[in-house]
Protein backbone atom coordinates (compact mmCIF):
# COMPACT_ATOMS: atom_id res chain seq x y z
CA UNK A 1 0.00 0.00 0.00
CA UNK A 2 2.61 2.72 -1.10
CA UNK A 3 0.74 5.69 -0.74
CA UNK A 4 -0.05 5.03 -4.30
CA UNK A 5 -3.89 4.64 -4.33
CA UNK A 6 -3.86 8.55 -5.42
CA UNK A 7 -2.55 7.45 -8.70
CA UNK A 8 -5.69 4.89 -9.18
CA UNK A 9 -8.33 7.99 -8.13
CA UNK A 10 -6.83 10.24 -10.56
CA UNK A 11 -6.74 7.44 -13.12
CA UNK A 12 -10.66 6.85 -12.41
CA UNK A 13 -10.96 11.54 -12.49
CA UNK A 14 -8.97 11.24 -16.18
CA UNK A 15 -11.44 9.69 -18.51
CA UNK A 16 -14.71 11.63 -16.96
CA UNK A 17 -12.99 14.09 -16.78
CA UNK A 18 -12.21 13.84 -20.49
CA UNK A 19 -15.83 12.91 -21.61
CA UNK A 20 -17.57 15.88 -19.44
CA UNK A 21 -14.65 18.90 -21.55
CA UNK A 22 -14.52 17.54 -24.98
CA UNK A 23 -17.89 17.32 -27.18
CA UNK A 24 -17.08 14.25 -28.94
CA UNK A 25 -19.84 11.63 -30.33
CA UNK A 26 -21.63 9.57 -27.98
CA UNK A 27 -19.75 6.87 -28.47
CA UNK A 28 -16.53 7.99 -27.52
CA UNK A 29 -18.57 9.31 -24.11
CA UNK A 30 -19.70 6.33 -23.67
CA UNK A 31 -15.99 4.54 -23.74
CA UNK A 32 -14.54 7.05 -21.36
CA UNK A 33 -16.88 6.85 -18.91
CA UNK A 34 -16.85 3.14 -19.18
CA UNK A 35 -13.19 3.12 -18.64
CA UNK A 36 -13.78 5.70 -15.81
CA UNK A 37 -16.28 2.96 -14.24
CA UNK A 38 -14.05 -0.29 -14.68
CA UNK A 39 -11.20 2.05 -12.95
CA UNK A 40 -13.14 2.75 -10.09
CA UNK A 41 -14.13 -0.80 -9.85
CA UNK A 42 -10.99 -2.33 -9.74
CA UNK A 43 -9.50 0.22 -7.31
CA UNK A 44 -12.88 -0.37 -4.92
CA UNK A 45 -11.79 -3.81 -5.08
CA UNK A 46 -8.18 -3.49 -4.26
CA UNK A 47 -8.99 -1.29 -1.14
CA UNK A 48 -11.57 -3.12 -0.01
CA UNK A 49 -9.87 -6.71 -0.21
CA UNK A 50 -11.99 -8.25 -2.41
CA UNK A 51 -9.44 -9.10 -5.52
CA UNK A 52 -8.77 -12.74 -4.45
CA UNK A 53 -5.24 -13.17 -3.94
CA UNK A 54 -4.89 -16.14 -6.39
CA UNK A 55 -5.97 -14.31 -9.44
CA UNK A 56 -4.35 -11.07 -8.47
CA UNK A 57 -1.62 -11.06 -11.15
CA UNK A 58 -4.24 -12.14 -13.92
CA UNK A 59 -7.22 -9.37 -12.38
CA UNK A 60 -4.67 -6.59 -12.36
CA UNK A 61 -3.59 -7.22 -16.13
CA UNK A 62 -7.03 -8.12 -17.43
CA UNK A 63 -8.03 -3.96 -15.68
CA UNK A 64 -5.11 -2.46 -16.70
CA UNK A 65 -5.62 -3.03 -20.07
CA UNK A 66 -8.39 -0.61 -20.77
CA UNK A 67 -7.34 1.52 -17.97
CA UNK A 68 -3.93 2.50 -19.78
CA UNK A 69 -5.37 1.24 -23.53
CA UNK A 70 -7.95 4.28 -22.76
CA UNK A 71 -4.81 7.06 -23.39
CA UNK A 72 -4.09 5.73 -26.77
CA UNK A 73 -8.12 5.83 -28.00
CA UNK A 74 -8.28 9.53 -26.56
CA UNK A 75 -5.24 10.05 -27.97
CA UNK A 76 -6.71 9.13 -31.41
CA UNK A 77 -9.96 10.72 -30.90
CA UNK A 78 -8.47 14.04 -30.02
CA UNK A 79 -6.16 14.02 -33.19
CA UNK A 80 -9.19 13.16 -35.42
CA UNK A 81 -11.06 15.83 -33.97
CA UNK A 82 -8.25 18.53 -34.61
CA UNK A 83 -7.13 17.39 -38.06
CA UNK A 84 -8.42 19.18 -41.33
CA UNK A 85 -11.44 17.72 -42.66
CA UNK A 86 -10.45 16.91 -46.36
Amino acid sequence: MHGLYGIGFFMVLVPGCFAAELQQDPRSVRVHLTVAMLTLFYLWLMVASLDPMGYHGLTQRLFVFPMFGWFTFAGRQMLRSESPRR
